[in-house]
């Protein structure tokens, strides 16, 4: 939710048309109401707001969904940035989920290119063979900021923060 109020400042300030995406996995029984809320909220801040249900074939994997999760969001997002003709797509990494790549590259071994983890800017993984979305480019405004510093950040740069509480 942190991007999302950071995207409605910018939004207002340089009359930006906002598309948010809410990837439903689909993973949890409530998972599509948690969604549609989520959707909704973001609709109260003139965004248009997407949900991109996943669809897994003969049911959710039960080996390395994580993996699976992750081809089938960046799929989704990359097809959506390409039917609303967007190339720019934001994601709310932090620098928690930048160590968790980097530990979770590290355990299974990878190389040196893939411990250096996320990057700030970067084409959409998982995506080739999707028509369109090489020209789509992700951003990570947060990664230099850790989760628990969202509030304390957020609100040096934006004083009216405060009275958000953000997820």
């Amino acid at each position: 939710m942190a991007l999302a109020w950071l995207m409605k400042s910018l939004s207002v300030a340089e009359n930006m048309k906002v598309h948010a995406f809410i990837v439903d996995h689909g993973a949890r029984p409530n998972s599509t109401n948690e969604a549609r809320k989520i959707a909704a909220i973001l609709e109260t801040y003139r965004f248009e707001a997407h949900v991109l249900r996943l669809s897994w074939p003969e049911g959710l994997f039960t080996n390395a969904f994580e993996t699976h999760a992750r081809r089938a969001r960046y799929q989704a997002l990359a097809k959506a940035c390409v039917n609303h003709n967007l190339r720019h797509l934001l994601l709310g990494h932090h620098s928690d989920d930048l160590a968790e790549t980097v530990m979770m590259r590290m355990i299974c071994s990878s190389r040196a290119e893939g411990l250096r983890g996320m990057k700030r800017t970067s084409r959409i993984p998982e995506a080739s063979g999707i028509y369109g979305a090489a020209n789509v480019e992700i951003g990570r405004p947060f990664l230099n900021i850790s989760k628990v510093a969202f509030p304390r950040k957020l609100h040096l740069a934006f004083p009216s923060a405060d009275k958000y509480r953000f997820v």
